[in-house]
């Protein structure tokens, strides 16, 4: 059966869509195609075309009578003149009849030999690029064995794009020309150069052919895994958040430290007698805990930052090692660093409100606040197993076991460090007793 996207594709308003899906239409040898291509030859509006369609007619009425298939009955129309040098890839299907004279339809046709394009060279790659291209590959394949040809170009386009040597992996120059439909050269020219995806709508680039349950797609569309680069921005984003909770909570607190001591008479009485003002003690304290709480909220950050690398760490080890899902570090953090601080500001808020406004209104608001702090801390964690499933392609479930693997490797690691830094303090302390002279 004819592809009907290839024959809507036909009256596309750019050339090279309509010449793609000529060339196609030609691959797939179908009889059935013969007559779309006849009304492509007899009305498009570019010569090329016209001659690509022609071209494509004799193709597959050869490969059918090779094969003792009959054709369709109709009428070809006149061979128009050559469109000049072909200008697809050498080892196309259409490359062997670029440069030919027409010929009637009837009449045997023996291909050229296709001319040899000059071959590429392998470039200089990072070993991250190679991962980051690895992982892309393999989440490409898992989209074309669903049939989301259309998700797993967009992963081959960022795989290439990582690491050009795939031109030469026989996999993955196989997979491109599966999930585009193209001759492998073809399909590999198309893939670097980002055309590939013109052969997709917007639907199928996102994979919404797919019947999904909303529910398990807590992360929206799929994307190709991010790099070091992006992850790295992530991590400083979420260090910065951080730092900014801490500095707007300390300063929260000091406003209210001095609502309260500006209220206090037994302080002004005493400020008096020392002749001192409050608001000289204020000015005075303010230079110093500026700086202290600026210092203080970007170190807090930078160990926040740290902290987060060590359990996407373990988490991709307990993912990878234990778990069996396949992905990459760089795109765990990059799915969940933000998450996890966006959630972290919204909770302190939340927190914050629910300390003080019992103070100036009923307590039951406060009790209702802190009923929403710890719905919201339930919903980052499911939506932090989502993600981390989603990151390494095993489901939410995985990705909540990952989550306490990662824990508890915390925990022994702790424990680990405790037990050594207690034994080294021990041995220091006996090989100090026994320096100690007795009197």
């Amino acid at each position: 059966m004819v592809d009907r996207r290839l024959i809507a594709q036909l009256d596309s308003l750019e050339p090279d869509k309509r010449k793609v899906a000529v060339q196609q239409l030609a691959r797939s040898k179908d009889m059935d195609a013969i007559r779309y291509l006849e009304a492509t030859e007899r009305s498009d509006s570019d010569s090329s075309v016209r001659d690509l369609a022609r071209k494509a007619i004799v193709y597959i009425k050869r490969q059918n009578e090779e094969s003792g298939a009959s054709s369709p009955a109709s009428t070809p129309a006149e061979p128009q003149a050559p469109a000049g040098k072909s200008r697809y890839a050498a080892g196309s299907i259409m490359a062997e009849y670029a440069n030919r004279q027409p010929e009637p339809y009837d009449e045997p046709m023996e291909p050229q030999e296709p001319v040899e394009a000059p071959k590429a060279k392998p470039v200089s790659v990072s070993e991250s690029r190679q991962r980051n291209a690895k992982g892309a590959v393999d989440m490409a394949g898992r989209a074309a064995f669903n049939e989301d040809n259309g998700r797993a170009a967009k992963y081959l386009v960022e795989a290439f794009k990582q690491n050009p040597n795939l031109q030469f992996d026989p996999y993955a120059v196989g997979l491109a020309a599966t999930v585009t439909g193209l001759y492998k050269t073809d399909a590999v020219q198309a893939i670097l150069d980002g055309s590939a995806l013109d052969l997709f709508d917007k639907n199928e680039l996102q994979g919404k052919k797919k019947i999904v349950d909303p529910s398990k797609e807590a992360d929206g569309v799929d994307v190709p895994p991010a790099g070091w680069g992006t992850a790295l921005v992530d991590l400083f984003m979420y260090g910065l958040i951080n730092a900014v909770i801490v500095g707007v909570t300390v300063i929260a607190l000091i406003q209210v430290i001095v609502s309260v001591l500006s209220n206090d008479p037994t302080l002004k009485a005493q400020l008096a007698q020392s002749q001192l003002t409050l608001a000289t003690v204020i000015d005075q304290v303010a230079a110093f805990a500026i700086l202290s709480l600026v210092v203080y909220a970007l170190v807090y950050g930078l160990m926040m930052m740290v902290a987060l690398l060590i359990q996407s760490f373990l988490i991709h080890v307990a993912a990878r090692m234990v778990l069996g899902g396949e992905g990459t570090m760089p795109n765990l953090i990059h799915r969940t660093a933000l998450f996890l601080g966006f959630m972290a500001a919204l909770i302190t808020i939340v927190q914050i409100g629910g300390f003080f406004l019992p103070i100036v209104s009923d307590p039951a608001i406060g009790i209702a606040i802190w009923a929403l702090g710890f719905f919201l801390s339930v919903y980052t964690l499911i939506g932090y197993s989502s993600r981390i499933g989603k990151a390494y392609d095993m489901g939410g479930g995985k990705g909540c076991a990952a989550l306490f693997l990662s824990t508890v490797l915390i925990g022994l690691v702790s424990l680990a460090c405790v037990v050594v830094l207690t034994q080294s303090g021990l041995v220091v302390i006996s090989n100090l007793l026994s320096l100690t002279p007795v009197p």
